[in-house]
Order: C-alpha cells, then structure tokens, then sequence
C-alpha cells in the first residue's frame, strides 16, 4: 500500500511540474491580448536590470525581457513609451487585481497620438 501511495504521489508532482512548465512554454500563444493604453508614469525596477514598470490608469504593467515570452527588447519598448501618449500594445499573462503580478508589454502596435 505505501508503494502505490508514493508513486502516485510521485505522478501527482511530475504532472504538476508538466503542466506549469506547459503554461509557461506557452504563456505568450495562451494569454496574448491587445489593449490600448495611456502611460501615466514609468519607471525602472530598482536593482533590477532591464525591467521596468509602466503605470496606467486601470492597471501597472511590466516591460520585462522573458525567455518564454520570446522577449527580449525591454530597453527598446521602454523608450518608446512617453508620460501621456497613448498606445495600442501586446500583453502576456492574466491580471487579477488583488495578486501582485503584472502583466508583460511585448510590443508596440502603434503610437494613437496624431
């Protein structure tokens, strides 16, 4: 009996460690979204390179470089964003308000000032 328990047990993690490296794997084809938005505010991560935050009015958005997002141009996103403007943009992940993770801007579509 504490064999067929200890390899279930055993099966139960595997699964789990397959499908969270799944999700993240696919993270970008599975949450990948278009939304517009106004920059309010940007800011570096402090201590942190090539990780930056950018605030809106609905939500805070992050601007990371993330090997399974197949992202890698942070420092070039961040630039382009200025305080004001306005932005059709790509984002990857879920929000959900109350849990301190932010989702990834991985592209500009365009630029909405005139």
């Amino acid at each position: 009996m504490l064999l067929s328990e200890r390899r279930i047990t055993i099966s139960v993690i595997i699964i789990l460690l397959v499908v969270i490296f799944g999700y993240m794997f696919f993270e970008r084809y599975l949450t990948e979204t278009t939304v517009t938005i106004t920059v309010l505010n940007k800011a570096p991560v402090p201590d942190e390179q090539s990780e930056y935050l950018i605030f809106t009015k609905d939500e805070l958005f992050e601007d990371v470089n993330n090997s399974y997002q197949n992202k890698y141009n942070s420092d070039e996103i961040y630039k382009k964003l200025q305080i004001g403007q306005t932005y059709t943009v790509k984002v990857v992940s879920i929000y959900i308000p109350s849990i301190p993770h932010y989702r990834n801007i991985v592209e500009i579509e365009q630029n909405n000032q005139p």
